[in-house]
């Protein structure tokens, strides 16, 4: 977040006042979608220095208005700022690019300087740790929509996705952007109310995985000396991986298997000298060769295989059958 001064009193409307209230939230986190460039004629101009004490818009108005007017750059308004002294809408993107690069502007005795009107005293860097994966239980059938789920998030951060197979009855699953771990809540409580009652169910949230955001790339190779960025391999066979050569994210395979929560896993036994046969998984196995005798029989003709076989049993000679 940003911190600085700021006083409000000529910015609202007339007949209000600020009311300040003791132990209201320093900040709450709304990460924006998309954004898409719309305002390119915009900028915050700023005069150095500033008078101290009060001093009349008016007259802020009529110097942005005199030196705009010496470099021939037309204006169509010239509003009040809260992060400096006043907006400024050129007639062009050129031109507000123009004030914002060749700054700061010497103007009689004082300077003047022009950012973006999205680069003012509030704009700062953060950095997100990453998506995380949440089970809430108990959120009401009836609501699951993504939009009542994304507003149900939003209080934390940023919706991402819903994973409607791995979700149940009892359990929704939610892809959500954070920035801090502890900002996820215990539980969330799902309320709604007519007039002056209503209903809420608390259902429980449980974090799941976390997937931290790793380093940013490497920077790019530079082009070989003879211009061909992809050589043909060597190796018949070529693999992306061979000789040993890191795939995907480096840092990630760079570290300790402790820091990525990887498992360790154990050197095999030496095979024993049984097992020499074997060879290795990704070597093509040599079949062993089995000599079978094959013994000459009788050849069956057609006919014969295709009914059933005739077969001769030969009865033993029984010794009492000379009696009579």
């Amino acid at each position: 977040m940003a911190s600085f001064p700021f006083d409000p009193a000529s910015f609202l409307p007339e007949g209000f006042h600020a009311i300040d209230v003791e132990g209201r939230p320093a900040c709450h986190r709304v990460l924006h979608g998309n954004l898409v460039p719309a305002n390119e004629d915009l900028a915050i101009a700023t005069i150095i220095p500033m008078p101290q004490g009060e001093v009349s818009f008016i007259n802020v108005r009529e110097i942005l208005l005199e030196f705009l007017q010496s470099k021939r750059i037309g204006v169509s308004d010239v509003t009040k700022s809260p992060f400096g002294q006043a907006y400024v809408i050129v007639r062009g993107a050129a031109d507000r690019d123009f004030l914002v690069n060749r700054g700061p502007h010497a103007y009689d005795d004082i300077h003047i300087v022009f950012q973006r009107h999205n680069e003012g005293l509030n704009w700062k860097n953060f950095n997100l740790i990453g998506d995380v994966w949440l089970m809430v239980f108990g959120f009401p059938v009836d609501l699951r929509s993504f939009h009542e789920l994304s507003n149900a998030t939003a209080s934390f951060r940023q919706l991402m996705f819903w994973d409607r197979f791995k979700s149940s009855d009892a359990v929704v699953a939610l892809k959500v952007k954070v920035d801090a771990l502890k900002d996820v809540p215990a539980s969330l409580v799902v309320s709604g109310a007519k007039n002056f009652s209503g209903q809420s169910w608390t259902c429980p949230v449980v974090i799941v995985d976390d997937n931290p955001i790793g380093v940013p790339p490497p920077d790019e190779d530079t082009v070989p000396e003879d211009g061909n960025p992809h050589p043909r391999p060597p190796e018949q066979f070529h693999h992306p991986n061979q000789n040993n050569l890191m795939v995907g994210p480096v840092a990630f395979h760079l570290l300790q298997p402790e820091q990525h929560n990887l498992p360790v896993i154990e050197e095999a036994p030496a095979q024993d000298e049984e097992d020499e046969g074997w060879g290795h998984w990704a070597m093509p196995q040599q079949q062993q060769l089995v000599d079978v005798e094959i013994q000459a029989r009788e050849f069956l003709e057609l006919n014969d295989l295709m009914g059933p076989l005739e077969m001769h049993v030969e009865q033993p000679e029984d010794e009492h059958s000379g009696l009579t």
